[in-house]
């Protein structure tokens, strides 16, 4: 697993786990976009990436900003600012990628990523809830509220991996 500077390699492994006696645990991973706080869960991410050039895909419709040739595999990239209400930015090399896995493979494009969270499952409130909701729910990192974006919800679609899967 690839992992931006100063994320732990602990991303890797199952989201929820257990330590003994201890209660059932989820991993998340904290990112930011638009200067906000968001989540994901773990178990959704396979690999971070520094920022690459992204190609345009005038068909990916709203939220997609291109694709990306990863080892030989053209991925949607999902910008989610337009989802989010927040303004669009210009990639740059400070930016990050990250590869998910759930419904299927595809890039979400975010700020930075700044940190790995393992948290007693109490506090995270994500049941994984497939929809149209952005968010899976909410997680108390440290006393903060950060919502956990849904990987279902902001998957592109059938059509745009059928058209990318083809090209």
């Amino acid at each position: 697993m690839v992992v931006a500077a100063g994320v732990s390699s602990e991303l890797v492994g199952p989201m929820m786990s257990t330590d003994g006696a201890s209660a059932p645990r989820i991993m998340l991973l904290i990112i930011s976009i638009g200067g906000q706080s968001f989540a994901l869960l773990g178990s959704h991410v396979e690999r971070l990436l520094r920022m690459v050039a992204i190609t345009p895909f005038p068909e990916g419709g709203p939220g997609v900003a291109g694709v990306v040739d990863f080892h030989g595999t053209l991925l949607p990239v999902v910008d989610p600012r337009v989802r989010l209400g927040l303004p669009a930015v210009a990639p740059h090399s400070d930016q990050r990628l990250v590869v998910l896995s759930v419904p299927a493979r595809y890039i979400l494009w975010v700020d930075t990523v700044t940190q790995v969270e393992n948290l007693p499952a109490q506090v995270v409130n994500a049941e994984g809830r497939v929809g149209e909701a952005l968010t899976n729910g909410m997680a108390n990192v440290g006393g903060e509220l950060i919502p956990v974006l849904s990987s279902h919800a902001l998957y592109p679609g059938a059509l745009i991996a059928s058209a990318v899967r083809d090209s």
